[in-house]
């Protein structure tokens, strides 16, 4: 059996003082909402790992069905449209706001046609460069 670790770890400049306001700990609502509490991924390199040991299909194929769906787009199910009905902490963050609600606030309607043409591009370029992160996972 093999394991491959991609776990996030924390960015190199994050202190414990990236959760405090005014000498104090946020929240936990305020401190995991938004681009504060996440990590530097480390699934994009596990992957490549694990395609160069065992991956079958050339790895620019792997991103195309995910590029097209980013460009053409694909309906918001209605399980995603009642979730967002109950997370107002969404309009908080900018681009989620611009992505999944309407003008007025509220969520667009299930079955809204949602692109995403800077995912499809950032994709595009993992899927032309073979390494995809600086560091390599110790296996």
């Amino acid at each position: 059996m093999r394991a491959y670790d991609g776990r996030e770890t924390a960015p190199a400049a994050a202190t414990t003082e990236l959760f405090m306001r005014d000498g104090k700990p946020m929240n936990f609502r305020e401190a995991v909402t938004g681009g504060r509490s996440v990590g530097t991924p480390g699934v994009a390199r596990l992957l490549e790992i694990a395609h160069r040991k065992h991956g079958r299909l050339p790895w620019a194929d792997l991103f195309k069905p995910a590029i097209e769906l980013a460009e053409n787009g694909f309906p918001l199910p209605d399980r995603v449209h009642a979730l967002l009905l109950r997370d107002r902490a969404i309009a908080g963050e900018a681009a989620a706001r611009s992505y999944f609600l309407q003008a007025d606030g509220t969520p667009k309607p299930a079955g809204t046609l949602l692109r995403n043409p800077e995912f499809a591009r950032t994709l595009l370029a993992r899927s032309e460069e073979r390494r995809v992160g600086k560091e390599c996972l110790r296996l």
